[in-house]
């Protein structure tokens, strides 16, 4: 047994002395395979073959690399950064080596091998282009062939295989190249100006720098050159004067400009008339006598062969056509530019005029607020004959009794010569009335017109943009105005010729309130607080109806007072006159002339029970509704804003919310517009005078518009402007806002 045991030791002694011997067999070097180089990539790919599983490193690069061989195929690839050449140079040798170590750590022998960074052979790199004989300097005549020269080149030097590309920015031209050979012509080139001629290298992308423009000056052609003639008149009468305009081209047609002395004219009489019968002076040609007279003009730039090009024209006696001239009327008194001249003031002017076959008379026009209805005309100026007065004769006119205060006045002359030709003066605006500056912070009035003197004075106005009329009632019983946009002014009537008068006037009614409802139509407020019928809403249509169509009828304790029409919701409201301050709103349909129900069923008060003023439908809300505003006379001398928004379709309304005035307005309260902005602006009247205020949205900022009135009773917006009735002189005033700040 002790025997058998030993003999077992052994035999593992030997087994295990047996498997410890150590693997110290170096594998092979690796093999690479081909690459390309030289190389502009970055990082170049190297491929080959090592023992299987090997671990196969690359040194020599920007950055040593290792990669395993694949245990199958013994392939290997790995992605080797390459170092990089400092300038000035432009390629770098890089020096590499790759082993292959096994797992036992043997480590091969070194395959050594070399790649090139920098530019690729053949890649173009560099292009040159320069233009080449006669185009050499730049500049060339038209039609002259246009030689070249080119190379393109790889980093290297070498020449590149990409083709080079000609592009010449004039119309027409035509390239000859190959493209490859270094050399061409452009033919075509026979438009004078300044033109491009690009090269580019072809199969590049556009970013690579690989082009180069010329730029060629093309002067006219040498050579032969042409004449278009052109009289200003082919058939001219004695006396008279003719230009001859005369183009100068080559044989390409470019326009060549003369210089002094360059072009020469000469008229030649024909059929016998004397030399002296046709002058010339320059380019003008004078014809004293009848005939056919020959025009020849020559361009000779002592270069090329002279020009010349003939025109006959035939001068007969005809009557004179040519109207006279008058320059612009020169203001003599008042003296100063912009000055204001007062009402049946007087304005002289002088009238510088001129015509060659004699004057005959002249007037002077004064046409006042750019309006023709109001014209002054001056005496008429004999003046027998004379073709250029010395000193300019003078003529006065005197402010008519149709100019308004701050009418700008426009003063010319119409003047006629003995052939009875008619010629205007330009227009002379440095003038204007007298007048006080009403309007305020950048906003003008002027006068519109004026309404006929009405019992108590004119109270509420609407303007309709259509036909520029304005309407307007007055309170104590009297008939409906209407003002014109020529100034003149006249009454409403009906079918009939008779006036319109609240009722026909058999109830003593006041007219309160008027307002255009788009078609043409008028909406009229009619009351009295002393009868019982009468208190109505009515419509006048433009059938122009015997009566009027009464639309809602009230109490006569509580009868309609002012009413405010808007299309855009198609809403009518009326302010009552009692002094709960209540109103009604209602659909009116203008289709039909008939009103809807009640918006309000239940009619709102304003708080404090103060009178109702005005009323005003504003802009649309965040939700679509619009905005009811209120002017309130809170006390005697205390104005007040309310406003609430209305759906239109609710029973009720919420309460109205007062706006705190800064500053406050004080006075008698009249009257409420809405403007576009979504502000209002507010009449009202004070001590002795009144004026008309914005009131801001919102914030309730109160700014003046017009200032220094006497009693603004109605307001009114309409075709972008604010209208203005001021009671006590029966004066529409118009109201422009400032350029760049709408109403």
């Amino acid at each position: 047994m002790r025997a058998t045991l030993t003999k077992l030791f052994l035999a593992a002694a030997l087994v295990a002395s047996a498997c410890a011997e150590k693997d110290v067999t170096a594998p092979p070097a690796p093999r690479i395979d081909p690459f390309k180089s030289p190389t502009s990539a970055d990082t170049i790919t190297i491929t080959g073959t090592a023992e299987y599983n090997s671990t196969v490193r690359i040194t020599g690069g920007a950055k040593e690399v290792s990669v395993t061989a694949d245990p199958f195929t013994a392939t290997f690839r790995a992605e080797v950064p390459l170092n990089k050449p400092a300038a000035p140079e432009i390629s770098l040798k890089n020096q590499l080596s790759a082993t292959a170590t096994d797992a036992a750590g043997n480590t091969s022998e070194a395959t050594a091998f070399e790649v090139v960074f920098g530019p690729e052979p053949g890649k173009p790199a560099k292009i040159t282009f320069d233009l080449d004989g006669k185009a050499a300097s730049g500049t060339i005549n038209a039609g002259d062939e246009v030689k070249y020269k080119y190379s393109l080149t790889d980093a290297y030097g070498a020449k590149s295989p990409n083709p080079v590309e000609v592009l010449p920015s004039a119309p027409g031209a035509l390239v000859f190249d190959d493209g490859v050979s270094g050399n061409g012509f452009i033919l075509g080139m026979t438009k004078v100006g300044s033109f491009t001629i690009a090269a580019r290298a072809t199969g590049v992308p556009a970013d690579a720098n690989l082009s180069k423009t010329v730029t060629v000056e093309v002067q006219p052609a040498l050579g032969k050159r042409f004449i278009d003639m052109q009289l200003t008149l082919s058939r001219m009468a004695t006396g008279d004067s003719t230009s001859a305009i005369a183009v100068v081209k080559d044989l390409y047609g470019n326009e060549i400009t003369p210089t002094t002395g360059q072009l020469t004219l000469a008229c030649d009489p024909q059929g016998g008339q004397p030399a002296s019968a046709c002058a010339v002076n320059g380019t003008t040609i004078t014809v004293t006598k009848s005939g056919v007279y020959k025009i020849t003009a020559t361009f000779n730039d002592g270069t090329n062969p002279a020009a010349p090009a003939t025109q006959y024209v035939f001068v007969e006696d005809v009557p004179d056509v040519t109207p006279p001239t008058c320059d612009k009327p020169v203001v003599v008194y008042p003296s100063a530019t912009g000055a204001k001249v007062p009402l049946n003031g007087r304005i002289v002017v002088q009238l510088p005029m001129f015509d060659a076959g004699g004057l005959a008379q002249a007037t002077l026009y004064a046409v006042f607020g750019n309006n023709p209805a109001c014209v002054q005309t001056s005496r008429t100026l004999q003046l027998a004959g004379v073709t250029n007065p010395t000193p300019a004769p003078e003529v006065s006119i005197t402010v008519p009794g149709c100019a308004y205060p701050l009418d700008s006045i426009s003063l010319f002359a119409v003047v006629t010569d003995r052939a009875g030709n008619m010629g205007f003066s330009p227009a002379n605006n440095d003038l204007s009335v007298i007048g006080t500056q009403l309007g305020q912070n950048g906003y003008t009035a002027t006068t519109f017109g004026y309404a006929n003197n009405q019992n108590g004075g004119s109270l509420d106005l609407a303007f309709d943009p259509n036909t520029q009329v304005a309407y307007v009632v007055s309170s104590n019983w009297d008939s409906i105005s209407v003002v014109l946009s020529d100034r003149t002014r006249t009454v409403l009537r009906d079918a009939t010729g008779q006036t319109y008068q609240a009722n026909n006037n058999t109830n003593n009614n006041g007219l309160m309130g008027i307002a255009v409802d788009g078609t043409g139509g008028l909406l009229v407020s009619a009351y009295s607080s002393s009868t019982p019928t009468g208190n109505d809403l009515n419509y006048i249509s433009t059938s122009l109806p015997v009566d009027p169509k009464v639309l809602a009828s009230y109490t006569y304790t509580n009868g309609p007072g002012r009413l405010v029409y808007d299309q855009r919701p198609g809403v009518v409201c009326v302010a009552r006159t009692s002094f709960n301050s209540n109103f009604n709103c209602y659909e009116f349909n203008t289709s039909t002339q008939t009103l809807g129900a009640k918006i309000f069923t239940n009619d709102i008060a304003a708080p404090g029970n103060p009178q109702l003023a005005g009323l005003a439908i504003g802009e649309k809300d965040s939700n679509g509704y619009y905005t009811l505003w209120m002017l309130v006379q809170v006390n005697v001398n205390t104005c007040a804003v309310y406003t609430t928004t209305a759906t239109f379709t609710a029973n009720t309304a919420p309460a109205p919310v007062a706006l705190a005035l800064s500053p406050a307005v004080t006075g008698t309260c009249n009257d409420i517009v809405g403007l576009p902005s979504g502000d209002v602006a507010v009449a009202v009247t004070g001590n002795n005078s009144g004026e008309v205020v914005r009131v801001t949205k919102g914030t309730g900022a109160t700014t003046p518009l017009v200032t220094g009135l006497t009693d603004p009773t109605g307001l009114d917006f309409a075709g972008g402007f604010l209208y203005v009735i001021d009671r006590n002189n029966r004066q529409i005033l118009q109201v422009t806002a400032p350029v760049g700040a709408p109403f």
